[in-house]
């Protein structure tokens, strides 16, 4: 609490020392920004969540129920049989999974990161090509083992990162 006071008081002055209308400037009043909002949900304490909301890495996994198999996991890949399984969907950012699936979570809430640290990423497709042997062909998030062999999972390159997931 304390911390987030000093921290917004620091880049008061900050602000206060940079250029006018620099693009410094413009960055830290957005800091700024993001710091008072910050303080203000410690202050108010956390949000209240729904009795049939679990939440596992800032994932807000609401119960679902389908009568399809056209979702797949994106934990195990695997399909989700709607009508025979138990499967959960993040109210935020749309992650699905199986129950089974649910506390083997590794990525965190996209709304999360974004509201965390809410850069845009301008450079699309990495120049330097990095390939799958450069990550050991293992997913670049939770390391498992990725070919294009059949028994493993088909690797995904992200458009964004460069990395194969």
């Amino acid at each position: 609490f304390r911390s987030l006071e000093l921290a917004i008081e620091n880049c008061k002055d900050l602000i206060r020392e940079a250029v006018p209308e620099s693009d410094k400037q413009k960055n830290l009043v957005l800091k700024l920004v993001q710091l008072r909002i910050k303080l203000q949900e410690v202050k108010e304490g956390p949000e209240p969540v729904a009795n049939n909301v679990k939440i596992i890495l800032s994932h807000k996994m609401m119960l679902k129920s389908s009568r399809t198999s056209k979702y797949y996991c994106e934990r195990c890949n695997g399909a989700i049989w709607g009508m025979l399984q138990v499967w959960y969907r993040c109210t935020e950012c749309g992650y699905r999974c199986h129950e089974k699936c649910l506390q083997q979570i590794l990525r965190t809430c996209a709304k999360a990161k974004v509201l965390e640290n809410p850069v845009l990423i301008t450079e699309i497709c990495p120049k330097e090509a990095n390939g799958l042997a450069a990550q050991s062909y293992r997913c670049w998030e939770c390391r498992l083992a990725v070919s294009y062999k059949n028994g493993h999972s088909e690797p995904r390159l992200c458009d964004y990162t460069g990395r194969y997931y």
